[in-house]
């Protein structure tokens, strides 16, 4: 896990930068996701929900 920083930076050097856009949005975007279904389902936040 360390390493991934230093390997995304290369990758982000050596590729065109919409491809970099694209890595960019799509990590932005599945967050936001990710965080909007966690609390609709109520997982986050609710230490006695054992879901």
């Amino acid at each position: 896990m360390k390493l991934m920083p230093v390997m995304f930076s290369v990758f982000f050097v050596i590729f065109p930068a919409g491809l970099c856009l694209y890595s960019v949005v799509n990590a932005g975007v599945s967050l936001v996701q990710q965080r909007y279904l966690y609390k609709k389902l109520g997982v986050l936040g609710d230490p006695s929900n054992k879901s």
